[in-house]
């Protein structure tokens, strides 16, 4: 009987431990199901890969743009958008009834006015005024005669020899010659002073002339010309990129035609437009691979030159094409690339999934991170979040470095957030 009781109390007592295991199995199981479930990643140092893909167009380097110096009106083309030329190939005829109208004037004209203009500055620098300084002098000379004289007279007249109305006479005769004196130095003065006026309004007028000249000669040259006949022909090899009306009348300057210029292999180039926050991983690129939809060959670009003017968030880079270009490239062809770029900091990297930044996700801005924190509850280990301020070092495609984490022994990172995560909360992990 004793035997029985012992017996029976093992089973209660080893009945009574497993509904306790089993019960905290499933208190704990069905607890987990209304947990959020998280998925983690390790922080480790290691770099991370940013790639930039990119998409331009080829171009020619230079192209020539046709003006003639005057109003016009284009009889015909003799090539079209497209056409290849050549140096010396005819492009189009102007009306030659209607000739080119031009509003400056003729250079002809203007430096015969020159010439009119240097001379007259010669004979004004070389002009002297001897006559008027003799005139001068001659009066000078009669003064003192007549001052000479009336010395002696004044004389007799103390001697009571002359009456005083003589000695009155030689008195305003020497008057009068003072006052002319006095006239001719004035007039002389006067005559100086014109003459050096004259001298420099004629070489301030010579000055604009030699400019004006010189102005519509350097038009001239940028202008091309038609010959007699009213034909222009092209002075470069390329392709025809675009004509302008025919029959109509073309103001000056408008640009009659242009040509893209391609006289060796190395008159193509490449452009394209790129964000302007993409600048530095556009600046650090060295050779990138470029393809096309219509060719099977990979062309190597080397990016020479990016805008430092923002035009709508954007910036254009140009670059051209190393080795031989001459592989099926073509003008207005679209073509693509990739950038690829590496960045290194001091910090650790974690998916870019598992941030939350406070503004912008660039370098330099701040953020939050969650990170999965293990301990002892009374089911046994529980998973809670962190919440745990970061600064990014360094964006890439899918990671970021960030600092912030060092603190923590082999942090592992929250990756699939929402909004039942916050500082604190338990958590499932989703392996």
């Amino acid at each position: 009987m004793k035997n029985k009781a012992v017996k029976l109390a093992k089973k209660i007592i080893i009945g009574f431990f497993a509904l306790v295991f089993i019960m905290g199995f499933f208190s704990k199981s069905i607890i987990n199901l209304f947990l959020p479930k998280v998925k983690v990643a390790a922080a480790v140092a290691a770099p991370v890969e940013r790639n930039l893909d990119i998409e331009g167009t080829v171009e020619a380097r230079d192209s020539v743009k046709i003006r003639l110096g005057g109003n016009i009106i284009v009889e015909e083309y003799y090539v079209k958008p497209g056409d290849v030329i050549l140096a010396g190939y005819p492009l189009f005829k102007i009306n030659t009834r209607f000739g080119i109208k031009n509003s400056d004037p003729d250079t002809d004209s203007l430096k015969l006015e020159l010439k009119r203009e240097e001379l007259r500055l010669q004979s004004l620098e070389q002009k002297s005024f001897k006559l008027e300084e003799l005139d001068i002098s001659a009066m000078e000379a009669g003064l003192q005669e007549s001052e000479d004289d009336f010395a002696k007279r004044e004389k007799l007249y103390e001697a009571g020899a002359i009456a005083a109305v003589e000695l009155d006479g030689i008195k305003n005769r020497i008057k009068e010659q003072r006052l002319g004196i006095e006239k001719a130095r004035l007039e002389l003065g006067e005559k100086r002073k014109d003459n050096e006026n004259n001298i420099i309004n004629s070489r301030i007028r010579i000055e604009e002339l030699e400019r004006n000249i010189a102005a519509i000669e350097k038009k001239k040259a940028f202008y091309s010309k038609a010959d007699k006949e009213g034909i222009c022909y092209s002075d470069v090899n390329g392709i025809m990129l675009f004509t302008n009306l025919s029959d109509a009348i073309l103001p000056e300057d408008t640009i009659i035609a242009e040509i893209a210029q391609l006289d060796n292999e190395k008159s193509l180039i490449f452009t394209a437009q790129v964000n302007e926050q993409d600048y530095d991983i556009v600046k650090t690129a060295g050779i990138i691979e470029l393809t096309s939809d219509y060719s099977s060959s990979a062309y190597n670009l080397r990016i020479t030159d990016i805008s430092q003017i923002v035009n709508q968030e954007m910036l254009s880079l140009r670059g051209i094409f190393e080795g031989d270009t001459d592989q099926g490239l073509k003008i207005g062809q679209k073509m693509k690339g990739k950038i690829k770029s590496m960045y290194s900091d001091k910090g650790l990297t974690i998916p870019k999934s598992a941030i939350i930044p406070d503004e912008r996700f660039i370098e330099g801005q701040t953020g939050t991170v969650y990170i999965l924190e293990e301990r002892d509850g009374i089911l046994g280990k529980e998973n809670l979040s962190k919440a745990v301020k970061v600064k990014i070092l360094a964006v890439g495609d899918t990671k970021a470095i960030v600092s912030g984490l060092g603190g923590f022994d082999y942090p592992r990172v929250i990756t699939n957030l929402s909004y039942k995560i916050s500082d604190g909360t338990k958590v499932f992990l989703w392996q």
